[in-house]
């Protein structure tokens, strides 16, 4: 059995790019297309780096281990528990590691390529 480590930050990866998107949904046409690439960029760029420091700290340990955010308890009833929990484990930290990056290289691409475009 692997031990599991506390890492309170695996909530943010996927809240800092649902919170730009909110942003967007409501101030996009007041903030310009300027800002409003940058912040989405700047949101994605977020996620790309918890996730690395997720993996270093994966990649630090002797054995693999996981981390866990433990968002909150939904059911429990005596010994019974069920947890809403992130988990990073050495495989997902490398996918994280994929999606956040190259979802990165896409913001970044797309609002270069799209800057002139009326």
């Amino acid at each position: 059995m692997v031990a599991a480590s506390e890492a309170d930050y695996l909530g943010l990866i996927p809240a800092l790019p649902l919170a730009a998107a909110v942003v967007h949904v409501f101030f996009g046409a007041r903030l310009g297309r300027g800002k409003v690439g940058r912040i989405a960029c700047l949101a994605v760029a977020g996620s790309f780096v918890l996730s690395l420091v997720g993996f270093l700290r994966l990649q630090a340990a002797a054995p693999p281990l996981a981390l866990v955010d433990n968002i909150f308890t939904w059911i429990e009833s005596g010994s019974f528990r069920v947890d809403l929990a992130l988990t990073l484990d050495p495989l997902s930290a490398v996918m994280c590691l994929v999606v956040t990056g190259v979802g990165l290289l896409i913001h970044v691409y797309s609002t270069g390529y799209m800057a002139h475009d009326p």
